[in-house]
């Protein structure tokens, strides 16, 4: 999908897949090559940046990984996003990476928890979203 649409650029960010099959590493650095073949850039969130590498450099694309903050992967994404560009984000659903989704729509992230178990549908419903956590949760 992220091939077919024609848009000016494409970002990709990438986090966690739910239920990899096995094994897990292979399943890795095969959607790092797949990513990389279409992404001028491709941007990964989670414990699998060396396998999404592997897999990128394969097809001789690189990546930047920004860990596990959401806000970092936010930074790798160019200040000039405009009409025509594409920013495609998937990863698991308690990694939240929707907040980059929101932050890049307006909306004010504070949330900087790596791992969210909160009993919500979204993000954008969250109390915590602007604030954050008052107990001190925040990204490693």
């Amino acid at each position: 999908l992220v091939a077919a649409l024609p848009v000016r650029r494409r970002f990709v960010v990438l986090g966690e897949v739910t239920e990899p099959p096995s094994p897990q590493r292979a399943y890795y650095r095969q959607l790092g090559a797949r990513a990389g073949a279409v992404a001028d850039r491709l941007i990964v969130v989670g414990e699998q940046g060396r396998a999404y590498r592997s897999g990128a450099a394969s097809v001789g694309a690189s990546i930047l990984d920004a860990g596990t903050s959401v806000f970092t992967a936010l930074s790798h994404l160019p200040g000039d996003l405009g009409p025509g560009d594409l920013v495609f984000v998937k990863g698991r659903r308690v990694q939240r990476l929707e907040r980059v989704a929101l932050s890049l729509q307006g909306y004010t992230v504070g949330c900087r928890v790596v791992t969210c178990r909160a009993v919500m549908t979204t993000c954008d419903i969250c109390p915590r979203l602007e604030a954050g956590w008052p107990d001190g949760r925040v990204e490693a």
